[in-house]
């Protein structure tokens, strides 16, 4: 609160201006009105001198006054001497200069100098008009203002974060006075604080009080876990003044987080990262609590793209904050991990923001799954050509292998097939019997499994065998089959090689014999009956086929041979040689050079021979331009597949001597059965 007064002035009027503060009880009159019993707290208030007027004085008219200390002006002007009036206020131990506005300003600055020189302190100086004397109707007047001292409140604490609703807690601040001008005879000093706080989502507004200066003691549970509530503070005097609501000057009430609501796990550690699955790599991340409370316990989730929710990870208990995962203990590809923490009171953190890894692995091994008894870890089949099907995660390729009951004949294998399909029938026909079942798979990073392995029985009931009759003709075996089982899909005829049976010819529907113009020597044969995944194979028939010379055909058109009937000389000339592939390199520091092997070897087999028919040589010169692989057979049972890639010859004579070069090459007689 401000008070507004006037005095007038007269002769004694020092000592009535030191009377009515001290008394505190006066009668003033403001602005030209009578104002009666104004209370001026004498100890706690600023009373500023804000407005005065000045008188003009006279020598022999300055008031007498015995508290008066009046320093000699022996250094100023007439003018400043003859006008200057100096007033003591003996209450507050101030002077005041009074100088009439007519005066030049080197006059005045003179007179204020000579008043600082004597020790005199100016309080206020103020300009007007001329009033009359104290003896006079218009009486100079001194105005106050006499002012509450309102406190101010700082460095409150806490002002957000998170408190413990489960402990005491301290708020607290600072207490001041403003910045004041005028004079007090004593300072007030902190009397006591209130408090009010209330749930951010609404509700009753609770009041605390405190009569400790700059703190307040919150009993433990006045709060409720799990919410969140806004403050503010006031404080007030020894006088029982107040200051203003801490929300004033803030803008808001203060917000706070009952429990451990900063608990959190952050900086999670790998993110976005390449992880070698097969070393052990660490996980770690930051723990931070809002109310300083440690780590207890902590629990981490991982999901890997192909899977469709989150699975445990890692957990344990303790401040630890990191985990080493094992070599080989992470699925290849892509894969998010979150993690959440306990800290001692048992407060539960939500769950961190994921951390997205890729992890170059190699893939799971593949569950082989099918028809199966899971007890036994087979496949019971009662077809001969089954469907493997398996699971695999991040598959881009696999390869299957079939081998003997023990696993030591390889029967079949895949290779690599470059699919994501995770199930493969097998073209090959099982026999009723016992196998093994392998089956491998590649990721995006080129790595492979290792091998899922099943049995796999093979339980079918087969169709009726087929007849198979061999008959020897020129350069050929003819094959004929008959008795066909009414349920006869195809007619398969296998032929023994140097890598086993291998089928070489399916019969198109209703064609029953074929003849085999690429054995050599006594060959043998079977048919196999195809129903379906079903099969039976007949009795093996031998034949060989009536090869008088040497001769030659594409294997587009093995039926146009060319014969090679007179041999120059009438005698047999054959050479070959084999180039293995070795590079040898010379090293400085050497004698000898360092071979470098490969796996290719080159073998050419040359041949000499005299044409005597016509077109004999043209036919041979096409076979070489066509430039397709071609089959040599004699009856020495020689079987050669490969290319011309050297045909010189001579004519003289009616007769043509031939060397012809057959590059060796890789050619398969097997066909697909799918």
């Amino acid at each position: 609160m401000s008070y507004l007064f006037t005095i007038d002035c007269n002769d004694s009027w020092v000592e009535d201006i030191n009377t009515h503060v001290q008394t505190r009880d006066t009668s003033l009159v403001l602005n030209g009105n009578n104002f009666a019993k104004i209370t001026i707290p004498r100890f706690k208030k600023e009373i500023v001198y804000d407005t005065w007027y000045y008188a003009e004085f006279y020598p022999t008219q300055k008031p007498s006054n015995d508290l008066a200390k009046l320093r000699a002006f022996s250094d100023a002007s007439p003018e400043v001497e003859k006008y200057a009036s100096n007033i003591i206020l003996n209450t507050f131990n101030q002077y005041a200069l009074y100088i009439p506005t007519n005066l030049s300003k080197q006059q005045k600055d003179a007179g204020y100098n000579n008043l600082l020189t004597n020790g005199i302190t100016i309080h206020s100086l103020l300009e007007g008009f001329i009033i009359d004397s104290t003896r006079a109707a218009n009486k100079p007047r001194i105005k106050f203002y006499v002012n509450d001292i309102v406190p101010v409140i700082s460095n409150i604490s806490p002002q957000a974060g998170a408190i413990d609703h489960a402990i005491e807690n301290v708020f607290s601040w600072s207490f001041a006075l403003p910045e004041m001008t005028g004079f007090v005879y004593q300072l007030p000093v902190e009397a006591g604080a209130e408090i009010e706080w209330k749930l951010a989502s609404g509700g009753t507004v609770h009041t605390l009080t405190s009569s400790q200066q700059g703190r307040i003691t919150i009993p433990a549970n006045t709060f409720i876990d799990g919410t969140t509530i806004q403050w503010r503070l006031r404080v007030k005097t020894d006088d029982n003044i107040w200051s203003a609501w801490s929300d004033v000057a803030a803008g808001s009430w203060f917000t706070l987080t009952i429990g451990d609501a900063a608990l959190e796990a952050s900086n999670l550690s790998p993110s976005g990262q390449y992880i070698d699955a097969s070393k052990p790599y660490t996980f770690s991340w930051d723990y931070s609590s809002g109310l300083g409370r440690p780590q207890a316990a902590y629990e981490a989730q991982i999901n890997y793209d192909n899977n469709p929710g989150w699975v445990p990870f890692f957990s344990g208990t303790g401040t630890a904050q990191s985990y080493i995962a094992p070599a080989n203990a992470l699925t290849g590809g892509g894969m998010r991990w979150k993690i959440r923490v306990t800290n001692d009171r048992g407060t539960v953190s939500n769950w961190s923001e994921e951390a997205q890894n890729r992890v170059v692995a190699r893939p799971d091994t593949p569950d082989i799954t099918g028809p199966d008894t899971p007890a036994i870890n087979a496949i019971i089949s009662d077809i001969s050509r089954p469907t493997i099907t398996w699971q695999a995660a991040g598959q881009l390729a696999f390869q299957l292998l079939v081998l003997s009951e023990d696993g030591s004949t390889l029967l079949y294998d895949s290779g690599i097939v470059n699919t994501k399909v995770t199930s493969y029938k097998i073209p090959i026909f099982l026999d009723n019997g016992r196998y093994v079942v392998k089956v491998r798979v590649m990721n995006e990073f080129a790595m492979y499994s290792e091998y899922g392995v099943v049995n796999a029985f093979i339980e079918a009931d087969k169709p009726s065998p087929a007849k198979l009759v061999a008959s020897s003709m020129p350069n050929g075996v003819r094959l004929s089959v008959s008795e066909i089982d009414n349920s006869t899909t195809s007619l398969i005829i296998y032929r023994y090689s140097d890598k086993g049976y291998i089928p070489v010819v399916k019969l198109d529907p209703g064609v029953h014999s074929w003849v085999d113009y690429a054995g050599v020597g006594l060959t043998t044969y079977f048919v196999r009956t195809v129903a379906g995944d079903l099969f039976a194979d007949s009795e093996k028939v031998t034949a060989i086929p009536q090869i008088r010379s040497s001769i030659i055909a594409t294997v587009s058109a093995l039926s146009d041979v060319l014969p090679l009937k007179y041999l120059q000389g009438d005698f047999k000339t054959y050479s070959g040689n084999e180039t293995y592939g070795v590079v040898l390199q010379q090293f400085d520091g050497r004698e000898l050079p360092v071979a470098d092997f490969s796996q290719g070897m080159s073998r050419p087999f040359t041949f000499s021979a005299t044409l005597t028919e016509d077109g004999q040589l043209k036919k041979l010169q096409s076979l070489a331009r066509q430039k397709r692989t071609v089959l040599y057979r004699d009856n020495s049972g020689r079987k050669i597949f490969g290319v011309i890639n050297v045909l010189p010859y001579k004519e003289y004579r009616g007769r043509t001597d031939v060397t012809i070069t057959i590059e060796e090459t890789h050619y398969s007689e097997v066909i697909s059965i799918a």
